[in-house]
């Protein structure tokens, strides 16, 4: 189970835990940028008995095919914490079905989720990795450690087939 803490809530920390989930959250699930930025509640994760989720319509994606799967469950308390607690603090008694809030209240933009994603990745790393490089490391992680599984990642990463993944990465 996640420990919570016991300090209170700051801006700071409310703003550091969004950004590790939305890292944490992008590297297990690496859709499209403007997909992740517009992800909402109810719509796009959908709550169930042991966790979420994570449904695009056809409509919502580049290839025009729904992608729907079930939220990694070492994910599932960490998120649950920050629609309980974090993301109410940063709505700040607005309302937005956004997942993905601001520090404004609002739901995040692209440039915001990139921005953030970057300033993270370079924190931990040294090396800022956009969330468009993260889907090329899925994609190229797949075909040099598990080359019999590279099918799996263009459907990960929403593509019709594979011939886009190895056109695009």
């Amino acid at each position: 189970n996640l420990v919570r803490s016991v300090r209170p809530m700051t801006v700071r920390r409310a703003h550091q835990a969004r950004d590790a989930l939305m890292l944490a959250v992008l590297a297990s699930h690496p859709i499209r940028l403007a997909n992740f930025a517009a992800l909402s509640l109810g719509h796009n994760l959908i709550p169930t008995e042991t966790g979420y989720t994570l449904h695009l319509g056809e409509d919502e994606t580049k290839e025009h095919r729904p992608y729907t799967t079930t939220v990694d469950e070492n994910l599932v308390p960490y998120l649950d914490h920050y629609i309980d607690v974090v993301r109410p603090f940063l709505l700040k008694e607005k309302s937005t079905d956004q997942l993905w809030v601001s520090m404004r209240g609002t739901g995040v933009s692209d440039s915001t989720v990139h921005y953030q994603i970057n300033k993270i990745t370079k924190k931990l790393i040294g090396h800022a990795i956009n969330p468009h490089l993260i889907r090329d490391c899925v994609m190229t992680s797949l075909a040099n450690n598990r080359p019999e599984q590279v099918l799996a990642g263009a459907r990960l990463l929403g593509h019709n087939s594979l011939g886009t993944s190895e056109k695009h990465y």
